[in-house]
């Protein structure tokens, strides 16, 4: 990120100016390095322009919000804020890649197969993807499989077989990574 950040610099120390953009902006540097900046927003020289553009490849970890996860039907899925290892994102142009390691949750309530994850900053699938991940369910482990669904604001995790999820205190786990388009 050095030569990124050395854009920063060049485009704050033009004195008097405000860059304003409602789309996009791409900013292209003399190595061919670029920063595409989607959100709308003004910048100016009053606030660092590092905090105001999201740059392609940072990662972002929400504050932590127990509603985002989530169970289907009437199973509860308990996740306190130390029960997240990670649970980051980053979004380049229209693809979000979401990497999640949850750990040490309890399951409760009627047993159901599947476990939700909020997909961040408001975003919703646009395309249906799959990928593997790992689950440890009250001490099995196993493979499961992590579904963005087109038009959910939430990961769906769930076994291989689509077997319900075990009753437990402080032992089922999912780790994976999915990429998919946002809207």
């Amino acid at each position: 990120m050095p030569a990124q950040i050395g854009y920063f610099d060049t485009l704050k120390s033009v004195a008097g100016k405000v860059f304003t953009y409602l789309a996009s902006i791409t900013l292209t540097g003399t190595d061919g390095k670029t920063i595409t900046c989607t959100q709308d927003t003004s910048l100016d020289e009053a606030v660092a322009m590092s905090s105001k553009l999201a740059i392609p490849g940072a990662w972002t970890t929400p504050a932590f919000d127990a509603g985002n996860f989530t169970a289907s039907g009437a199973m509860t899925w308990t996740v306190e804020a130390a029960d997240v290892v990670t649970y980051a994102y980053t979004i380049s142009g229209k693809v979000m890649v979401i990497s999640f390691n949850i750990a040490v949750t309890t399951v409760a309530g009627t047993p159901s197969d599947e476990l939700h994850i909020a997909i961040p900053a408001g975003k919703t699938s646009t395309k249906t993807m799959v990928n593997s991940i790992y689950i440890l369910d009250n001490g099995t482990r196993m493979m499961g499989r992590v579904a963005a669904t087109a038009g959910q604001t939430h990961l769906m995790c769930a076994k291989m077989d689509n077997s319900n999820f075990a009753a437990s205190t402080n032992a089922t786990y999912l780790q994976g990574q999915i990429i998919f388009e946002i809207n």
